[in-house]
């Protein structure tokens, strides 16, 4: 049996330390071990009743993981602004394409700064840019995702047209269809790590300087962090209980 554990690794102020804000008493695993012990998960499907969701004049489709409604795609809402804008509280949502391509966009979804993200509130679970009836995901909602998947990033992550660029096929990919797609951020002013890595901002605020988020890389294993809010991240929607 796996003992309990509290802890992950979040990087506040550039200093990787060991925190509990992220699981306080839920099962976290150290390592994945999908190449020993694959886990076996039901077949993808959509949110009963609710396959797509249309807002912005983007679809989006849903899958159903672990009872909690997700949308399978990152959010691309808003007007692009340059890398070199902040985004402000103007009553309109604004966001960054990589390298100031909405060709990115299209493909890998829109990155915002946590405050656009939030649209200006700081409670956790709030709805931010997400349509009503969904909000940006809680602490919670992202302990959830983790251990129900193991802490293992393959089984979320999608490699279609290899995309992913320090990964081969893998009969393990995507096998829950959240399709995670390696959509790179925006750091300080410039876009970084497109095909290598992607950041899902969480709705909990860490500090006045930074906000948790998930990490997913090559190296086979979800981590929670906690970045600057001016950074660009990814965003995923996930439906009020």
């Amino acid at each position: 049996m796996k003992s309990l554990s509290n802890f992950l690794q979040i990087n506040i102020n550039e200093k990787a330390i060991t925190s509990v804000i992220f699981a306080s008493f839920l099962l976290f695993f150290a390592s994945c071990a999908k190449d020993y012990y694959p886990k076996q998960f039901p077949p993808v499907q959509s949110c009963p009743d609710l396959p797509v969701v249309t807002y912005g004049g983007e679809d989006y489709p849903t899958v159903l993981i672990d009872g909690r409604c997700w949308m399978a795609k990152n959010m691309n809402i808003g007007i692009m602004i340059s890398d070199s804008t902040d985004m402000t509280d103007n009553n309109v949502i604004e966001k960054y394409c990589y390298d100031n391509d909405t060709v990115n966009c299209t493909v890998f979804g829109g990155l915002y700064q946590w405050d656009e993200v939030m649209q200006y509130k700081t409670e956790e679970g709030s709805q931010g840019i997400c349509p009503e009836g969904w909000h940006i995901p809680t602490n919670r909602d992202f302990v959830d995702l983790v251990i129900y998947h193991e802490n293992c990033s393959e089984y979320l992550m999608d490699n279609r047209d290899t995309l992913w660029a320090e990964f081969g096929q893998s009969e393990n990919f995507n096998l829950t269809g959240f399709s995670v797609l390696p959509a790179g951020c925006q750091d300080e002013y410039s876009f970084s790590l497109l095909y290598y890595y992607t950041f899902f901002w969480g709705s909990k605020e860490i500090s006045d300087w930074g906000a948790l988020c998930l990490r997913f890389y090559g190296d086979g294993m979800i981590i929670g962090w906690s970045l600057g809010k001016k950074d660009g991240l990814s965003i995923r929607c996930i439906k009020d209980e």
